[in-house]
């Protein structure tokens, strides 16, 4: 069957160029002169592209994307992010982001900080994905949580342990 196929060549990420979680997708919104990228929250693997959309009033991108229909397409192309990987070492791997959900994981850092910088002192990464303002809050609270530990976010970033994919 060839459409039976195709379909399993999608499951398996055939057909598909080569990506993963954390790289960027751009798409170039209808109308628009420049392309707007996105993290990708899917991987070549998954045999589909998977992105979190926030509708803005206004926006040219995000308003396109959220009222697409099945079956319609849009201009985009993949670029590789390796700077924003999760990395292959042992080490605990603290992931930060923004949504919804955020309210009581603040809650829970804020009484197990001494957990987190235990964690980054024993070799953790640090990984912030999100808005601009909220990256820069995150590394205010970090820097004020790893001050006793003589660490800052800045000589994490040196060493490879703090990344953002911030926008």
């Amino acid at each position: 069957m060839p459409g039976g196929s195709r379909l399993w060549q999608r499951l398996r990420g055939a057909g598909f160029a080569r990506f993963a979680a954390g790289d960027l997708i751009g798409i170039l919104p209808a109308g628009g002169a420049v392309p707007r990228l996105y993290s990708l929250a899917s991987g070549r693997g998954d045999g589909f592209v998977e992105i979190v959309v926030k509708k803005h009033p206004g926006g040219l991108c995000s308003g396109q994307l959220t009222a697409l229909e099945p079956g319609e397409t849009v201009t985009a192309f993949v670029r590789r992010n390796p700077g924003f990987k999760p990395g292959r070492g042992r080490g605990a791997l603290i992931l930060i982001g923004a949504g919804t959900g955020i309210g009581p994981l603040a809650g829970f850092v804020r009484g197990n900080a001494a957990e987190v910088a235990r964690q980054i002192r024993a070799g953790a990464r640090v990984m912030v994905c999100g808005g601009r303002g909220m990256a820069a809050g995150v590394a205010e609270a970090l820097a004020d949580i790893l001050a006793p530990a003589g660490l800052t976010p800045a000589r994490l970033k040196a060493e490879g342990r703090y990344v953002e994919d911030i926008y």
